[in-house]
């Protein structure tokens, strides 16, 4: 006699986080880049990048030579939970940072775009960042004036 089972998941309601990093770029291999997310605390003067929080899922994985959406190379569109890594920071500005890791200049992406979506409030405020189609940077490359770090 053959036993039949059944099992059932039930999917946990998650809440909105309070802020998110929504992010369009494209890049021919996602196994040589570093994703990062940064603050600092004033939000007019250039006091210089408070802390980075790289985000271990998009350190250098997927393999060498695979283009971010695996298949083709269109841009990929990603919304980071900015709200879970900073819950507690009273921050200024929002920096989002790609790090580069090729070392023979073999690839090429860009940003295409980049925003912060605040949920605080029971309302969706999206603010744009004024730069788009920003080429990111190799910084094996320009190692000598600290780039390789495309920052937004």
């Amino acid at each position: 006699m053959q036993n039949n089972y059944a099992y059932v998941c039930h999917a946990e309601v998650a809440e909105l986080p309070d802020y998110e990093l929504k992010v369009e770029f494209s890049y021919e291999s996602r196994g040589s880049i570093s994703l990062a997310i940064g603050t600092t605390s004033d939000a007019i003067t250039d006091l210089g990048i408070m802390d980075y929080e790289i985000l271990d899922v998009y350190h250098k994985t997927g393999g060498i030579g695979n283009p971010m959406q695996g298949i083709n190379t269109d841009p990929i569109e990603l919304a980071l939970n900015f709200g879970k890594l900073y819950d507690d920071v009273d921050f200024g500005r929002v920096f989002f940072k790609i790090h580069d890791f090729d070392q023979n200049d073999l690839y090429d992406g860009e940003i295409q775009s980049l925003s912060l979506i605040d949920y605080r409030w029971g309302e969706t405020f999206e603010i744009f960042c004024e730069e788009e189609n920003v080429p990111i940077v190799d910084c094996y490359v320009n190692a000598g004036n600290g780039a390789g770090n495309t920052v937004l």
